[in-house]
């Protein structure tokens, strides 16, 4: 490229200068630079080489891509605007044809355990180990009770002098200890493959085995393979539903007064629904100034009615309440939850596996009048 009268060598000779001369002074305005052959500046001779050459689309263009002042002073670099769309290159981002895929993904695997309900009743009996399929217990069924202050005798003969007998008479029961399973099929490539699936599935199915042994505590048939659980055991007590003007309040008192008159025990625990645990707490003394029965919202972790603790399970149907003394229920275990794996039938050729989780147990109500089922629907 060359300029009108001006060689090539002239020009590389003025374009060095001129670099030189920007450096010095610390400009790169090029009306302001001085005049390499004349003395003067540019603006003196529009016609000097000088200006020609600030003047020309190459050396604008040039310019253009230093706009904060030129190479030797620190600012922006923009690419050629002719070669380059938009005056810049490709621009990094993180879009996956760009930079994108160089950004790892934070995978934390499984965060979320599932919905499953809180076990609450099996922690408020007794727990018995055993190491047998059966189990045999005794204990009282009626008592004489003839104590009683004695006269001195009067004679060696007749009833004088002689003194009250009691007495008390005992049954012997029978406990059978129950086996609770449940099972998942896998293959063995996704056990090996899912980091972390395994401890998770064996975590499903100890979930479902608490869960039913919680059921079964409480309300188990007692037919087939089933406990007999508390609320479905004959000789238990029983209270309730509200009278006129009379809340839940008032059966609940009931039921301990019986407990401790007929059972000879004082309860333990009130085990009701989470929705009947609300009701029960939301009970208003003054309306107007919500004034609660209990502690209210701000009151202890730990809730209580009429000094005893509340335990809210889903285990128990809604609109029933069980108060009493769990320890005069008891689990006896034989066998903790047990985790095996194995293959069945033609699954070994298959690459799958059977998870299997079981547990063994026996339940009896060792006082079935240390219990009482209060019906709390108004």
């Amino acid at each position: 490229m060359a300029l009108t009268g001006i060689t090539d060598d002239e020009l590389r000779g003025i374009a060095a200068l001129a670099s030189a001369a920007i450096k010095k002074r610390g400009t790169s305005t090029p009306d302001e630079m001085p005049d390499l052959y004349g003395g003067g500046s540019f603006s003196d001779d529009p016609d000097s080489p000088g200006k020609k050459f600030a003047s020309s689309p190459a050396f604008k263009a040039w310019m253009g891509r230093f706009p904060s002042g030129g190479p030797a002073t620190p600012g922006s670099y923009q690419s050629d605007p002719v070669s380059i769309p938009h005056g810049f290159r490709a621009l990094v981002t993180s879009a996956d044809a760009s930079a994108g895929t160089m950004v790892p993904i934070d995978q934390r695997g499984l965060m979320e355990p599932g919905l499953v309900r809180e076990i609450k009743v099996p922690q408020l009996l007794s727990v018995i180990p055993t190491s047998s399929d059966t189990i045999e217990y005794v204990k009282e069924e009626a008592r004489v009770s003839a104590a009683a202050p004695v006269a001195e005798a009067t004679g060696v003969t007749g009833t004088s002098g002689l003194k009250p007998e009691g007495g008390v008479s005992f049954a012997k029961e029978t406990v059978v200890v129950r086996t609770f399973a449940v099972w998942i099929p896998c293959t063995t490539r996704i056990l090996k493959d899912a980091t972390g699936l395994r401890a998770y599935v064996d975590r499903v199915l100890r979930d479902d085995l608490s869960m039913e042994l919680e059921d079964q505590v409480l309300a188990g048939a007692g037919t087939g393979e089933n406990f007999l659980g508390i609320l479905n055991h004959p000789d238990i007590l029983s209270t309730g539903p509200p009278g006129a003007g009379e809340s839940v309040l008032h059966v609940l008192r009931n039921a301990i007064r019986q407990i401790k008159v007929n059972g000879k025990t004082s309860p333990t625990a009130v085990v009701m629904h989470p929705a009947d645990g609300e009701s029960l707490d939301l009970i208003e003394v003054n309306s107007e100034e919500n004034h609660f029965v209990g502690s209210g919202p701000y009151g202890p972790v730990q809730r209580s009615v009429w000094g005893l603790p509340v335990v809210e399970s889903e285990a128990i149907a809604e609109g029933i309440a069980l108060v009493g003394d769990f320890t005069r229920a008891a689990l006896f275990d034989r066998e903790s939850f047990q985790i095996a794996v194995g293959t069945v039938g033609d699954q070994l050729i298959r690459n799958l596996v059977t998870i299997l989780a079981e547990t063994r147990a026996g339940f009896a109500v060792i006082r079935p009048k240390a219990f009482a089922a209060v019906d709390l629907a108004a």
